[in-house]
C-alpha cells in the first residue's frame, strides 16, 4: 500500500493530527498482529533503549511509535498507512481522503 502523500512526514500522519497514527495492524512479515509496548523501558523481547511502539508476538519484528519496522527484524516494511480523513474533531474515516471524502460526506448528510 503506497504511504498517503500527507503522510510523508516524521509522524506518518496528518500534519494537523500527527498525535493520531492510523495504521494497518499487520505485520509486514507474515500478517501477525503487532501489539502495543507503549511503555519506554527495557522489556522482555525488546531492546534496552525501547521508547515505545508495537511488537509482533509471533517473529519478533519491532515497529516505533510512527509504524516503521526496525533494522534487523524479519518484517521487510513498515506498517501500511491506509487513506484516511477526519471529518470533525472526533470522526475518522479510514479508506477516504478529503478530496473523495468531502463528496462523501456530503452524501451521507442528505
Amino acid at each position: 500500500m503506497p504511504l498517503p502523500e500527507y503522510c510523508k512526514n516524521e509522524y506518518r500522519s496528518r500534519a494537523d493530527h500527527k498525535n493520531i497514527l492510523v495504521a494497518v495492524a499487520v505485520c509486514t512479515h507474515l500478517g501477525c498482529t503487532p501489539t502495543p509496548r507503549f511503555q519506554e523501558s527495557p522489556q522482555p523481547n525488546l531492546p534496552d533503549n525501547w521508547r515505545g511502539g508495537f511488537l509482533c508476538p509471533c517473529h519478533g519484528s519491532t515497529y516505533d511509535l510512527a509504524g516503521r519496522v526496525f533494522k534487523n527484524k524479519p518484517a521487510p516494511q513498515n506498517l501500511d498507512i491506509p487513506p484516511f480523513m477526519f471529518t470533525s474533531a472526533t470522526q475518522l474515516v479510514i479508506g477516504r481522503t478529503k478530496r473523495e471524502g468531502l463528496k462523501w460526506l456530503a452524501q451521507t448528510r442528505k
